[in-house]
């Protein structure tokens, strides 16, 4: 039997038995694979919609660069006036999620010719890694396992990141702009640094990383001020 403390602080027994506390936790395990598998359908049903905004917002000339300026990730991440710059050479936009593990996703910036960088392309993937334990890949009715239910992001993801190609030292906004780590804690971010980092990184939780984990990478952007927001 399990025991819980009351408010002066006594350990007493619960009303609950182990096997009924094993009941409830058995339950809540239910209820989150079918919540994975109703997620993981969502995040299919919508694919063909979010590719034909992104086809729409393309067409757009100055589109993305306008979401991207009106965002809130922009006034976030973009906090020194070289990286506005470099952002304004910013043409398009396309994030994805893996359509097996959701909480999985990556994002590009795609660049016209510029000062900065020759790179026409900035890429970051979270890709998921699944675990070997063939218990934990086990599917239900509704192809979930225990590892989608288990999915750790420090765990089960490897970061792809893309090496800049700045053109010059003047221009290199990751060294001109460094990050700064907690002296106690060294996976610490205290100050972020450019922007730029984000691409190069391969840490996870960055404050723009954990931005994109809450909601599609490209919808993080679109939200434009004032009523023409775009939802």
């Amino acid at each position: 039997m399990s025991t819980k403390r009351n408010n002066d602080g006594e350990e007493k027994s619960s009303e609950f038995t182990d096997a009924q506390v094993a009941s409830i936790e058995e339950t809540h395990n239910f209820i989150e694979r079918l919540e994975f598998a109703a997620e993981r359908e969502r995040q299919k049903l919508i694919a063909p919609g979010l590719a034909k905004r992104d086809e729409t917002l393309n067409a757009i000339p100055g589109f993305w660069r306008a979401a991207f300026k009106n965002s809130l990730v922009y006034l976030q991440v973009a906090s020194f006036d070289e990286d506005a710059k470099a952002l304004e050479f910013l043409s398009k936009i396309r994030g994805w999620r893996d359509p097996e593990q959701p909480k999985a996703f990556g994002v590009e910036l795609h660049f016209d010719p510029n000062p900065f960088f020759s790179n026409t392309v900035l890429k970051k993937e979270f890709k998921y890694v699944a675990p070997s334990d063939p218990e934990a890949l086990k599917k239900d009715e509704n192809g979930v396992c225990q590892a989608d239910i288990d999915f750790d992001f420090d765990r089960d993801v490897d970061v792809v990141t893309t090496k800049i190609e700045w053109k010059e030292d003047k221009k290199n906004l990751i060294k001109l702009f460094p990050r700064v780590f907690d002296t106690d804690e060294p996976d610490e971010i205290v100050e972020d640094g450019s922007f730029f980092h984000f691409f190069e990184d391969s840490k996870v939780r960055d404050a723009l990383s954990l931005r994109f984990m809450r909601a599609h990478p490209s919808s993080s952007i679109i939200q434009l001020k004032g009523p023409s927001e775009v939802r």
